[in-house]
């Protein structure tokens, strides 16, 4: 399956954000939820405004599971998700770092966005948060420990599953290895990999 979109960095087009931030364009969460079938069951590392967007643009026969592992997000989603009643078809799994970075003061680092929150280091229940990824139509990997998380997926996922990797462009370094154990990738926008098993 080979999709692509155009104008997915279009500004003009508002994307609800449900009062969490947008992190990802109208065009790219369309194309993602286009690839799931009418009953198919999504999985993603990290959650936010698109979790919610995309139960919200669901059918009622469709699924998703969230893995996140920062415990205030992770109630703050779920507040939302709730307060939508979109709470049926969604399972929010709250894994949280085992071993946290911290400075030479004691005080906790702040890894968002930068090469350490790609250290899987403490986040073995993050990464095997004890799901069968054989049964996921479509994976999305927009959270931490991504390169981890996409190993994982490559070696215990159906060959067939649409898997997508999100906020690649200028971390291309990061995610490398890890892309490189897929057999081909595609890119369907600037900031969307498909990776194909």
């Amino acid at each position: 399956m080979s999709l692509k979109v155009e104008n997915v960095n279009d500004t003009s087009v508002k994307v609800d954000d449900y009062g969490l931030g947008n992190q990802m364009g109208l065009g790219t969460r369309q194309l993602i939820l286009d690839t799931l079938n009418a009953d198919g069951e999504m999985l993603e590392w990290g959650s936010g405004a698109t979790t919610v967007w995309m139960l919200d643009h669901m059918t009622e026969n469709q699924s998703l599971t969230s893995v996140e592992h920062v415990e205030d997000w992770h109630q703050e989603v779920s507040q939302k998700v709730t307060d939508l009643e979109l709470h049926p078809k969604h399972t929010y799994l709250l894994r949280t770092d085992q071993t946290p970075l911290r400075d030479n003061h004691g005080e906790l680092v702040n890894t968002y966005a930068s090469p350490l929150e790609e250290t899987p280091a403490g986040f073995n229940d993050y990464i095997n948060p004890g799901l069968d990824l054989d049964k996921y139509q479509v994976i999305l990997v927009d959270g931490i420990a991504r390169g981890a998380c996409l190993a994982r997926v490559c070696m215990f996922a159906r060959e067939d599953a649409v898997v997508l990797l999100h906020d690649i462009r200028g971390r291309e370094n990061w995610y490398g290895w890890a892309t490189e154990l897929y057999q081909s990738t595609e890119y369907l926008t600037p900031n969307l990999l498909r990776l194909y098993i």
